[in-house]
């Protein structure tokens, strides 16, 4: 189909592109209600290598980058897990799982860590229900760190870890981000909206083609009736005579 059709198109179904859009914002809509509103709190922590004489300042950054990503893995590892768990902390058992695989996943829901782009610094966020458990959880983390960080590593004075932002909290749930499904939903609706229009533009019974019929031909036999004209000595007589279209006389009247 041509671009202009397919335009003319759209416009012409613009029925069925509102309703399918709305339909998709009110399904992202009852999608986000049904979800528990989640509050984050987040910090952040540096990793330091320090130099000598066989490391100069460049792989110092380096080698700080690189454990810096290796304490954010631990962060999801099971026994950082239950180190928080049992900091001493107010934190409050009943939200977690008794079973150890639902509780893994629902650490790893909770708390997310990521390091900052050529940085040795560690990013942590932890969502939870509660602003308050949400910043205890953030505690505990960070005092985990600061006190056995380098214990997981077998590290010494060597490394340093430095507690850069003391956990702050969200004054509203970020989860479920309800403004941004509204837009994904909108663009995720005029995109199945312009799939359908397309696939029932191409399935419409196409208009038949009139057939024009065929122009009568004359046989070759056709007869005509023709006037003869005879020279009889001195009259002159008309006679009707058959022809046919090849030549033929036939009959003389």
């Amino acid at each position: 189909m041509h671009y202009q059709q397919y335009l003319q198109r759209i416009r012409q179904s613009w029925r069925i592109i509102t309703i399918i859009t709305l339909a998709t914002i009110v399904v992202s809509l009852i999608a986000s209600s049904l979800q528990k509103p989640l509050y984050r709190a987040s910090g952040r922590i540096l990793i330091t290598q320090k130099t000598n004489i066989n490391l100069d300042m460049y792989k110092a950054s380096q080698s700080a980058e690189r454990l810096a990503m290796l304490f954010a893995k631990i962060i999801k590892s099971s026994s950082f897990m239950k180190d928080i768990l049992n900091s001493g902390f107010p934190i409050d058992p009943i939200y977690f799982p008794k079973k150890e695989k639902d509780l893994r996943e629902k650490w790893a829901e909770m708390v997310s860590s990521r390091v900052s782009t050529d940085t040795s610094i560690i990013e942590i966020n932890v969502y939870h229900p509660e602003a308050s458990q949400a910043k205890n959880i953030m505690n505990a983390i960070i005092y985990n760190f600061s006190k056995k960080g380098k214990a997981y590593y077998n590290l010494g004075d060597e490394v340093g870890i430095v507690v850069l932002d003391t956990p702050l909290v969200s004054e509203r749930p970020v989860k479920p981000n309800i403004l941004l499904n509204i837009i994904l939903s909108l663009f995720v609706g005029l995109a199945i909206s312009a799939v359908v229009i397309l696939w029932k533009t191409q399935n419409l019974p196409q208009k038949p083609t009139p057939i024009m019929p065929p122009e009568p031909k004359k046989e070759e036999n056709e007869k005509t009736e023709v006037m003869e004209v005879v020279r009889n000595g001195d009259t002159i007589e008309e006679k009707k005579t058959d022809h046919y279209i090849g030549g033929l006389k036939i009959v003389e009247k």
